[in-house]
C-alpha cells in the first residue's frame, strides 16, 4: 500500500474459542470445505470453523457449496448474530 507495509493476517487452522478477539481482524484459513447456510442464497456460507460463515458482501465471489479452499483471507465481522468473514478481493480465495 502506499506509504505503508501490507496488513498481515493471522493465520488459523482451527476455529478458536470464541471469534470476538477475532473482530475487525483480518485472518488466513487454511483447508477450508464449504457448506450451507441459511442465507446460502445470499452469497452466505458455512466454513466449517465452527460458527464462522463467509459472505460476499466486501467481494462478489463465486463460491458453492461443496468447495474447497486451500486458504480464504478476509476481515471477520459480527453483524445479525453471527461472526462472518469478508473477503476483500479475489487474491483472497486460493482454491485447490
Amino acid at each position: 500500500s502506499p506509504g505503508g507495509a501490507a496488513p498481515v493476517s493471522s493465520e488459523l487452522s482451527s476455529a478458536p474459542s470464541d471469534w470476538e478477539g477475532y473482530e475487525g481482524c483480518l485472518v488466513t484459513l487454511s483447508a477450508v470445505e464449504l457448506g450451507a447456510h441459511d442465507d446460502s442464497e445470499y452469497g452466505v456460507l458455512s466454513t466449517g470453523y465452527g460458527d464462522l460463515a463467509v459472505d460476499d458482501e466486501l467481494y462478489d465471489y463465486t463460491l458453492s457449496e461443496g468447495d474447497v479452499l486451500d486458504s480464504l483471507t478476509g476481515v471477520v465481522h459480527h453483524t445479525y448474530g453471527e461472526f462472518k468473514l469478508y473477503p476483500r478481493d479475489a487474491a483472497d480465495i486460493s482454491a485447490q
